[in-house]
């Protein structure tokens, strides 16, 4: 009986239901956060963020490039998402960063990301520009540059909040501008946990020193940078702050090491307090600041203006110029 009214009343079809000839359109319900896979090797992950409902993970494998969906060839996310690996995303053009992450809250983890040419003028991150809350995992940033005139942050633009944990910055540079590993934007805020920002390095004039700050963090006015049992190792400025660069915010180091950075024209090898006059706090607790470099003042830390405090901290062996 059910079947006889049933094919009377009429079909059920793909885009609706078809009643005695009307068709009633049905209401369908969100979509809902799940778990997608995809292989880099055959599937575009810019395609799969795209489709992704807000709050799903997608578990990545391979290199992933991005040659035809916009924003070719870069990546963008500006929905909740978590992306897991190992996989690689790879940087193919000096268009832009490799990933943009826009108002969103975004995790990476066991990740690589590489090889990012961001060559625009005033041009912002190399390997990341970040404007939501970024958390990075288990990842690394490492091979990106920004190559035009007055840019910052050759590893990772900060201007949202961004947290480091057991990750590694390394070998990204800046041209002409500031922050080579890590630029932290005008009020936003850094936190580093158990990870390495380490061999990046800084040349020449830009908006935040007028002169190449913070090899390997640079810290912007009221910006807030954390430092807990992180090292920042091996990085070099042209004019100051060869490991970090505080411009009028406030810089925490706990059971952290600054070691064996460099400044090859001006103050600050280790650390540089005061970029630009602005002042700035920069707190050291339980930390080693240690074969640091400077051709100028402060082998270890210059206190241009500010404050600098200390509490059970080692600075020793930092090497002034004459």
């Amino acid at each position: 009986m059910h079947r006889g009214i049933w094919a009377r009343l009429g079909v059920m079809t793909a885009a609706g239901v078809l009643l005695g000839g009307m068709a009633v359109t049905l209401v369908v319900g969100p979509a809902y956060a799940g778990t997608l896979t995809v292989n880099c090797a055959t599937q575009n992950l810019q395609t799969a963020i795209n489709a992704a409902p807000s709050d799903s993970t997608i578990l990545l494998s391979g290199t992933c490039i991005n040659t035809t969906i916009s924003p070719a060839p870069n990546f963008t996310i500006s929905k909740n998402l978590m992306l897991e690996g190992p996989a690689i995303l790879e940087g193919t053009g000096s268009t832009g960063p490799v990933l943009t992450v826009s108002s969103a809250t975004v995790s990476l983890t066991d990740l690589t990301i590489q090889n990012g040419d961001n060559s625009s003028t005033q041009g912002f991150g190399g390997g990341i520009y970040n404007t939501g809350n970024l958390i990075l995992t288990k990842t690394t940033v490492s091979n990106n540059r920004v190559t035009g005139t007055s840019g910052s942050g050759g590893g990772i633009y900060n201007n949202g909040a961004l947290t480091l944990s057991s990750s590694i910055v390394e070998s990204n540079s800046v041209t002409d501008g500031d922050g080579g590993g890590i630029l932290n934007g005008i009020g936003k805020s850094v936190t580093l946990e158990s990870s390495v920002v380490e061999n990046n390095g800084v040349k020449n004039s830009a908006d935040l020193s007028g002169n190449g700050s913070g090899g390997g963090i640079g810290n912007d006015i009221n910006g807030l940078v954390i430092l807990e049992s992180s090292d920042v190792l091996g990085n070099s400025a042209s004019s100051s702050g060869g490991g970090i660069g505080n411009a009028g915010g406030t810089v925490t180091l706990q059971s952290s090491i600054v070691a064996d950075n460099s400044v090859t024209d001006g103050d600050g090898g280790g650390i540089y307090n005061g970029v630009l006059d602005a002042g700035g706090t920069v707190t050291l607790d339980s930390s080693l600041v240690v074969f640091n470099r400077a051709s100028g003042m402060g082998g270890g830390i210059y206190n241009n203006s500010g404050t600098v405090n200390t509490s059970d901290t080692f600075i020793f062996a930092n090497f002034p110029g004459p």
